[in-house]
């Protein structure tokens, strides 16, 4: 293999080795975006559901009062 063609190679493989990181940096951006909405919904879920339940608890004791 002539210098040439082993710098071309060695360019390629680098490029690729470069092209591999930035595309798992993208998937892990993602997935931090994803888990990051994933506990925002259930955070909201969790304080509907309270309030819900406040409410509830409120209506029975007028009810029963």
């Amino acid at each position: 293999m002539a210098i040439e063609d082993r710098d071309d190679y060695v360019d390629m493989v680098a490029q690729a080795v470069i092209d591999r990181i930035e595309g798992s940096q993208r998937i892990n951006s993602l997935v931090e975006q994803v888990v990051a909405r994933v506990i925002e919904i259930q955070k909201k879920e969790a304080a509907l559901k309270a309030q819900t339940e406040a409410v509830s608890s409120a209506k029975d004791e007028v009810g029963n009062g």
